[in-house]
Order: structure tokens, then sequence, then C-alpha cells
């Protein structure tokens, strides 16, 4: 999350199963994920942040060297 001071927010991905966060093509799926943000009414959500979203969950399974798969993406959401 950034916020409309500019500060990011991590979530707290270790709590988050792979199979949590694979959607399958043309489905949706509800997922809930924590940050590590306090409350503060001076710094508003302003968007999400997704880095490192793998495109072809398939193909990158059976890809060799994960680190040098290239079709992934930044997906972000304004709020």
């Amino acid at each position: 999350m950034v916020s409309s001071k500019d500060n990011n927010y991590n979530a707290y991905a270790y709590e988050i199963d792979e199979t949590e966060i694979t959607v399958e093509p043309s489905k949706i799926k509800k997922v809930t994920i924590r940050f590590n943000k306090l409350y503060s009414n001076q710094a508003i959500i302003r968007k999400m942040v997704f880095d490192d979203v793998i495109l072809n969950y398939e193909e990158y399974k059976i890809t060799t060297n994960k680190a040098e798969y290239t079709n992934r993406s930044t997906i972000t959401i304004e709020i």
C-alpha cells in the first residue's frame, strides 16, 4: 500500500500461501492481505501496488530458472 504521504506499507507475505494468491484464467478470487501499517488519520491509503506478478503461472511452473522468467508485471490499483 502507498499512502497520501508516499509511505510504503508492506504486506505480511509470509502469511499467504501460494495457492491462495494463484488465480485461474477468467476467475475471480477474494484474498485477505494484512499490512504492516499503524492506524493514522493523517496518512490516507492512495493505492495498492502488486509487484512481480507472474502472468502465466503454468508457464512459470515449468521454467527451470525461475529468476530468469520474464513474463512478470506490476499491477497498481488506485483507491
